[in-house]
Order: structure tokens, then C-alpha cells, then sequence
């Protein structure tokens, strides 16, 4: 009966263990990486095949096949990839191929792979010479003219007047930005990239301020900043500051602009 006893105390005892036990880490991981889903797989062309599949909850990637034949051994190729998106190319032209994709997920070191998804078969166009057909769109696109910068009130930089000027764009980008320049050349380059309504100039003066209430002294009397100071008990400093803006507007025209897309009447390529 003790021995009974003891034979079943044992064998609960290594259940009990075997119970808590961690799940290897590639079972856990498969649990985690779900079975991919194509959405798309379609001819792009005689020899290129655009790819898309559903994005899979936990994956860290995918990996995608195609090929001559289902058991997947002719032909085939293979992509390791972050999107839910290929285009496969260097096809053979007017060949069946196959394609599947499945996702997989990291447990530590080790790289765990879901299901394969279905299987999809799409056939490349077939070799041929292209038929472009060309179709011409057009529309009315706003041009401006550049207001030169021998117009400045004075030069970038600091000019013998003794003001400090900076240029800067008027393009919604510098704007948001709070860029500024040094150079005109690179500025001028740039209106005329982006088509900008035009540019100005910010014009800063060497002004001197009281110390505790900041007041502008400058052009107080000598009695007047004595007063002020006797008055805030503070110091003075001089810095550049904020005088004004010139702005420099470029005119303006409507221009037609035309663009003409070609596409081939065979396999509907376009260029």
C-alpha cells in the first residue's frame, strides 16, 4: 500500500512539472505569425508580376515565391521582404507562373514561419513588340517672375548702412520652416525650382536695451537712460533686433502645361 502510495505521490509529481513547463520557443512563435492572404497577382507586363498580400498581426517580415510549376522547384524565386508588396521581375514573357507568400515572426534568435497562403497563377504577357499610344492631358499652371535682388532695400548681411539683413523665400515650405540664407545664388536657384510667389528681406538694428524691463533705450537722451535706470535699478545691453520686412513679390501669369503618357495597345505598359 506505501508503495502504492509513493508510486502515485511520484507520477503527480511529474505531471505537475511537465504542466509548467515553457512551450519551446518555436512553438510559441508559430502560434503568434498567422497565415498570410494574397490579394493581388497580376501581370505588369511581358516580364514583371506585381504582388500584394494582407498584412499579418506580429509579423516580421514575409516571404514570397514564384515559379514555373506548384511544387515550386522551376524557375523559382525568392524574396525576403518588410512590405505587403512585390514586383517581381525578370520574368520569362508569356509564361504561367505561380506565387504564394507567408509571413514570419522572431522568437529570440530563431526566425518562425506561418502557413503558406494559397496558391495564385498569372500568366506574363506574351512577347511582343510594344504599340504606344500616346494621350496628351492639359492643364493651366500658375507661373511667377522673380523679382531680381538688386531690388533689396540693401545687401545679405550686414551692410554699410548698419543694418542686418536676411533673405528668405516666401514658398510655403521656408515659411514653415523659418529658413533664411546666406547665399543668393542657392536662394535664387530655389524660387525658381519651387515657383516661388516671391521673397524678402527681414532687417534687423544693433539697439540697446534695459536689462530688467527690456525697454528699447536707444534713442533715449543721456538724461532720459538715467532716469531709467535710476528707475528699474538694472543694467544696459545691445544686441541686433527685429526693425522690419520689405517684401518683394513676384508677378504672376497662367501658363498651359502639357503632358503626354504613352501606353502600349498589347500589354497596357505605360511610359
Amino acid at each position: 500500500m506505501k508503495r502504492t502510495k509513493a508510486l502515485l505521490m511520484t507520477l503527480i509529481t511529474t505531471l505537475i512539472i511537465t504542466a509548467a513547463l515553457p512551450v519551446p520557443d518555436a512553438e510559441a512563435a508559430s502560434k503568434k505569425v498567422g497565415k498570410a492572404t494574397l490579394s493581388l497577382a497580376k501581370a505588369a507586363g511581358m516580364n514583371q508580376i506585381n504582388v500584394k498580400w494582407k498584412k499579418v498581426k506580429n509579423a516580421n517580415g514575409y516571404q514570397l515565391m514564384v515559379a514555373k510549376n506548384k511544387k515550386f522547384s522551376k524557375g523559382k524565386k525568392s524574396y525576403k521582404l518588410v512590405g505587403t508588396s512585390k514586383a517581381a521581375t525578370k520574368l520569362s514573357a508569356g509564361t504561367k507562373y505561380y506565387v504564394r507568400v507567408r509571413a514570419y515572426g522572431k522568437s529570440g534568435k530563431k526566425t518562425v514561419y506561418g502557413k503558406w497562403s494559397k496558391v495564385k497563377t498569372v500568366r506574363t504577357v506574351k512577347k511582343h513588340s510594344h504599340k504606344w499610344k500616346g494621350t496628351t492631358t492639359s492643364k493651366q499652371v500658375l507661373v511667377y517672375n522673380m523679382v531680381p535682388f538688386s531690388q533689396a532695400t540693401g545687401p545679405n548681411g550686414r551692410g554699410e548702412d548698419g543694418y542686418f539683413r536676411k533673405y528668405r523665400c516666401m514658398c510655403s515650405s521656408c515659411m514653415a520652416k523659418n529658413l533664411y540664407t546666406a547665399n543668393t545664388s542657392s536662394l535664387e536657384i530655389h524660387i525658381k525650382k519651387v515657383n516661388s510667389p516671391g521673397w524678402f528681406e527681414e532687417i534687423e538694428w544693433y539697439r540697446t536695451f534695459c536689462n530688467k524691463c527690456k525697454t528699447d533705450i536707444t534713442d533715449f537722451s543721456t538724461n532720459e537712460k538715467l532716469e531709467h535706470k535710476y528707475k528699474c535699478k538694472g543694467g544696459y545691453y545691445s544686441d541686433w533686433a527685429f526693425k522690419e520686412r520689405v517684401y518683394h513679390k513676384s508677378t504672376s501669369y497662367y501658363t498651359t502645361q502639357n503632358t503626354t503618357t504613352y501606353k502600349c495597345s498589347v500589354c497596357g505598359m505605360t511610359k
